[in-house]
């Protein structure tokens, strides 16, 4: 395991001097407009941005390895994975000939009373990582439309048993979960999806956890004893505990939802293990379901296959996505216990009632093949673990800037996160300069790169978010100044 030999001093040295040669955004307006595309600009609307004042969208021709390379041949490391489902890089040969193999045989066909080999294979693969746990799949093609079969299959189940107050779902304030209608109601009810508050399915939510993952904290001198030494103790969320089981009691719950370990988009959070555990004993206790949202911690993102792994309990349903294709085609996967299948199977009407258009998708799922494959390619353990150790040691010194709230780091996800946003624009213009792809969301800046990532690489990545904090700090100090 190749590790990085530069010390944090060095590394924030380097990060001061290439800040006082940077160009400041508004220099970088014209090639950023020149690395777009103007029917791009006029007419695609792009994730989470506006239709008439767009945020730059740069033009990628082709990408190799990590490496995104823009039409004027500018190379780009991607320092967070296509949106964390790139976890092998791009490109990858034998993953890219079995797509290709496929698309020769059979590019697709209806999943209602036909079958074929690739679903075959990749379930009995998925099956294999989950036994005896789980014993179907359900697939579709994207993580909130997972979401949605999960949700439908816990409320089915509470039918089939004859529970039919149990018509609600539970979760944990922070989370996320998707965009579509009901992932978006037990998603974070104060985060992006605000505007539909009103209009949506009223879920219930108690606290989110606090209690960190041990170590996961990064400090800045290095030594803070209580972001280390915290053991089982979940003092700090005995008020999350205690609401959870008030409402579970309540009879009224069909399932619990959350993301395991990680709290992502909305949070960048980790929490620590027996905060699952107990968890997975209340649900127990009152007989509800516990659904694991997997699609963004899965296959290897924390340094375990899943994140459920840490705590080592068995959800009832758990939901797969984004790395399950490596990001080269849209495929995602509920997976459920004998015991939810067979209640949902036994009773009127004896099926469950969704069928997406290109569920299982001979391509993705051929591809979901060979992408499990890759892993046994190179130590993808001993990666996440050098990129966890670097991430905490060379981001350390960025603990003592005043627009740094915390820094957190779980395998291979590191977050900042920020007393004061940072803009997306403003990434993107710093990002030419810098060589490395980084998108914040709102207050968190973070990198989730691919598990192929080598340590040179991953020093160009902390060296442009050193570069980005220190630059927004110096941001936020001159608008301060300008406002006395």
């Amino acid at each position: 395991m190749t590790t990085s030999i530069l010390s944090p001093q060095s590394a924030w040295q380097q990060a001061q001097n290439t800040v006082a040669n940077l160009l400041p955004p508004e220099h970088m307006a014209k090639r950023v407009r020149d690395l777009g595309d103007s029917f791009d600009h006029d007419h695609l609307w792009h994730p989470y941005t506006s239709a008439t004042a767009p945020v730059p969208a740069f033009a990628v021709e082709h990408a190799h390895g990590r490496t995104l390379v823009l039409k004027d041949g500018t190379a780009l490391l991607d320092g967070i994975s296509s949106w964390w489902c790139c976890v092998h890089g791009y490109n990858i040969p034998e993953i890219t000939s079995a797509l290709v193999t496929q698309a020769h045989k059979l590019s697709h066909v209806m999943f209602a009373g036909l079958t074929h080999q690739p679903a075959i294979d990749l379930s009995q693969r998925l099956l294999e990582q989950w036994q005896p746990q789980m014993s179907h799949i359900f697939y579709a093609d994207s993580g909130s439309v997972a979401v949605e079969v999960a949700l439908k299959m816990a409320l089915q189940y509470q039918h089939a048993r004859g529970h039919s107050s149990k018509q609600n779902f539970l979760t944990v304030r922070s989370g996320y979960h998707g965009d579509t209608w009901n992932a978006m109601s037990v998603s974070e009810p104060a985060g992006m999806h605000l505007l539909f508050g009103k209009t949506l399915p009223q879920r219930i939510f108690a606290p989110n956890p606090v209690t960190p993952f041990p170590n996961s904290i990064v400090t800045w001198p290095e030594s803070v004893p209580e972001a280390t030494a915290a053991g089982n103790n979940l003092d700090a969320d005995s008020a999350s505990l205690a609401a959870l089981e008030k409402q579970l009691a309540s009879q009224n719950i069909a399932a619990v939802i959350l993301e395991p370990i990680v709290q992502g988009a909305n949070r960048m959070f980790f929490y620590h293990p027996a905060y699952l555990q107990k968890l997975r004993e209340l649900c127990t206790q009152y007989d509800c379901l516990l659904i694991c949202d997997e699609i963004a911690t899965g296959f290897g993102r924390t340094g375990r296959t899943f994140a459920c792994d840490y705590s080592g309990i068995t959800p009832d349903i758990v939901l797969i996505g984004k790395g399950l294709t490596a990001g080269y085609l849209t495929l995602s996967a509920t997976l459920c216990t004998e015991r939810v299948a067979a209640a949902i199977s036994h009773e009127p009407p004896h099926v469950f009632m969704h069928g997406p258009t290109f569920m299982a998708n001979p391509l993705a799922c051929a591809t979901a093949c060979a992408a499990l494959d890759y892993f046994s390619t190179y130590d993808w353990q001993a990666n996440t673990q050098r990129m966890e150790e670097m991430f905490k040691r060379l981001l350390a010194p960025a603990a003592q800037l005043k627009v740094v709230k915390q820094i957190r780091v779980l395998g291979t996800i590191a977050a900042v996160e920020l007393t004061k946003p940072l803009s997306a624009a403003v990434a993107s213009a710093y990002a030419l300069q810098l060589g490395v792809w980084l998108r914040p969301m709102g207050n968190l800046l973070y990198a989730m790169p691919p598990l192929t990532t080598t340590a040179q690489e991953q020093e160009q990545i902390i060296h442009a978010m050193l570069c980005l904090l220190l630059s927004h700090e110096q941001a936020c100090a001159g608008a301060a100044n300008d406002g006395v």
